[in-house]
């Protein structure tokens, strides 16, 4: 996958099959947040002054509730989730040739954890910031409860299932959460 920098969050460019689907190429702006603090992590680039910048940026948009920077809006976004769905459904009916992309709203646990993660693992603290509510997961509570506090690591352990996901980026979420707490028992 190539990836490019912009506005100090990383994309990366997008199969043909996503203009024919979304009138748009949308480069993982859905997943900038996510790209951006995997990144950090994984180059181990916290310390940079890029770094720093870019998880201030992450975390103005968690706060504001987007995943992406405004200037990435495209006409071909749906303005909400039920645009969205309606959208969705009326291209699967083949009503319509194309399907609006999610909108810039519509949050997912996945950046939450990217974004804390990266801030414990470099900064040794947690921001104040929770997923909305409509994504409640005792796990993810939990987490970051432990990281805040230290308080829960046995409740963490419990909920933390030990089974492979069939799903891989479910796997790679609950890595990242191990990250974290194995530097917060160091």
């Amino acid at each position: 996958m190539s990836w490019y920098r912009e506005l100090g969050l990383y994309f990366h460019i997008t199969p043909s099959w996503q203009y024919e689907r979304y009138q748009q190429y949308p480069e993982g702006k859905g997943d900038c947040i996510s790209n951006t603090m995997g990144k950090i992590i994984w180059d181990e680039d916290g310390e940079s002054t890029w770094a720093y910048i870019a998880m201030r940026t992450s975390l103005r948009l968690l706060r504001d509730g987007k995943r992406w920077p405004d200037e990435m809006n495209d006409i071909y976004d749906a303005k909400n989730r039920i645009e969205w769905w309606w959208s969705k459904l009326i291209y699967k009916l083949n009503i319509t040739e194309f399907e609006k992309y999610r909108p810039q709203t519509s949050l997912t646990r996945d950046p939450f954890i990217y974004a804390l993660t990266a801030m414990f693992f470099y900064y040794g603290w947690v921001p104040k910031l929770y997923p909305p509510f409509y994504l409640f997961s005792p796990l993810t509570w939990v987490w970051i409860y432990y990281l805040r506090t230290g308080k829960g690591l046995w409740l963490f352990k419990i909920l933390d299932n030990k089974r492979p996901h069939k799903k891989g980026y479910v796997n790679k979420l609950r890595e990242l959460r191990r990250l974290a707490v194995n530097t917060k028992k160091q």
